[in-house]
Parts: C-alpha cells; sequence; structure tokens
C-alpha cells in the first residue's frame, strides 16, 4: 500500500495540481470509517487557495483515486452550512490529513444541523429502496452502500449535537457488517430489519436537534 507522500504526489500529477496551491488534503470515505477492503478506492477532499480551480468529483485514469477540490473560501462555506462530507474533514483526525495548512471555523447550529443531517440520511434511506426496487437503476452493493450511509450520518449528527464534534468514526460500523454480509437482494427484508434501526436514530437525533424558531 501506498503511503502518504506517495498518494499526494500522485494527486498532483493525477488532477494537474501544483503543490503550492494545495492547502489541504483529507482521506475520506470508508479509509476512515474502517470499512475499507482491497477494493476500495482512495477518496480524498482537497481545498485550494481561492485562485484555483475547483469541482465536486473527480477520479484519476492512472490510479484508484477520487477526489473533490475545494476552495477555501467554499470549503468554509460549506462547513458553516453543516454539510456532512465537510463535517467529517473538519473533525477529522491528523492521521488522515496528509496535508493541513488551511484553517476554517465551526460554530454549532442545531438548526442547520438537523436540516442537513435529517435531508442527507432520508436522501441515501431512499437510494437504497431505489437501488433495489427500480430495474433500471438496480444495484445491490450501491444500495448496500446507501443503507449504511443513511444511518451512519444519523449517528454522527448525534455525535455532534451532544459533544459538537464526531468522536468516533467507527461507531456505526458494526451495521456496515450486517448489511454488507446480508444476503438478500431485494428491499423489504432490509426494510424490516432496519427502518426501526433508522427511525430510532432520528427520534433520537431530532430531541438533541429541536426545530426552534429563529
Amino acid at each position: 500500500m501506498a503511503n502518504d507522500n506517495q498518494y499526494y504526489q500522485w494527486i498532483l500529477e493525477d488532477f494537474d495540481l501544483k503543490d503550492e496551491d494545495v492547502l489541504s488534503v483529507y482521506r475520506h470515505g470508508s479509509m476512515i470509517y474502517g470499512t475499507n477492503n482491497h477494493e476500495s478506492d482512495n477518496d480524498f477532499i482537497i481545498i485550494v487557495k481561492d485562485n484555483a480551480v475547483e469541482c465536486d468529483s473527480k477520479n484519476s485514469s492512472h490510479h484508484n483515486i477520487d477526489v473533490g477540490i475545494y476552495r477555501q473560501s467554499t470549503f468554509q462555506d460549506l462547513i458553516d452550512r453543516h454539510k456532512n462530507f465537510a463535517l467529517d474533514c473538519y473533525f477529522l483526525p491528523q492521521e488522515f490529513r496528509l496535508k493541513n495548512l488551511a484553517k476554517f471555523t465551526f460554530k454549532l447550529d442545531l438548526n442547520k444541523l438537523r436540516k442537513e443531517i435529517s435531508a442527507k440520511s432520508s436522501n441515501s434511506f431512499v437510494k437504497c429502496k431505489k437501488k433495489l426496487e427500480v430495474v433500471a437503476d438496480r444495484n445491490v452493493k450501491i444500495a448496500k452502500k446507501s443503507l449504511f450511509h443513511s444511518l451512519r450520518i444519523v449517528d454522527f449528527g448525534i455525535q455532534i449535537a451532544t459533544h459538537g464534534k464526531i468522536v468516533d468514526y467507527s461507531s456505526s460500523n458494526h451495521l456496515w457488517f450486517e448489511i454488507r454480509d446480508n444476503p438478500a437482494d431485494t428491499w423489504e427484508p432490509y426494510k424490516e430489519k432496519y427502518q426501526t434501526v433508522y427511525n430510532s436514530k432520528m427520534t433520537a437525533f431530532r430531541k438533541l436537534a429541536p426545530i426552534k424558531d429563529k
């Protein structure tokens, strides 16, 4: 497995980036949750100077690397809006930061947190159903990942509402291994087993992040 320095060099080369323009590089996805395997992509979020080019998603044709590239000001706005992937990066332990020069601030707003976590987790739960029931979109692997993320996202929301940060990135991994190893390839078995789990987590989260009129 390549080390951080090798990945950083590949990122610069494969995405035509200059070292002086790159402020921070965060690992993302399964690597930070601890659910990665030999088939997993290497996902990174890259923060560049405000005069550099950004893009939401890009993949390397030479190495198994997927990136999102964001200007520093854009990423601060994403943090301010409590976008879940941005908060994943903001609270990331040092070991998952290949470069860490960008400085950001975070002020917890429970209304924003509730809105973003609820929307993203709900979309992921619905995506699981769609990927199992809609013939044209059927993809069992993506369905399982979507179901896991729907539960993980709420769990991270609970941590942020409780502690002001993510304290355990692996807290939902037991659910991933259950879902991954489940032989079912239709929606109903997953709905029967995880709808209650999802509803319970959402209820707990909403109690911690109640709707408040401004």
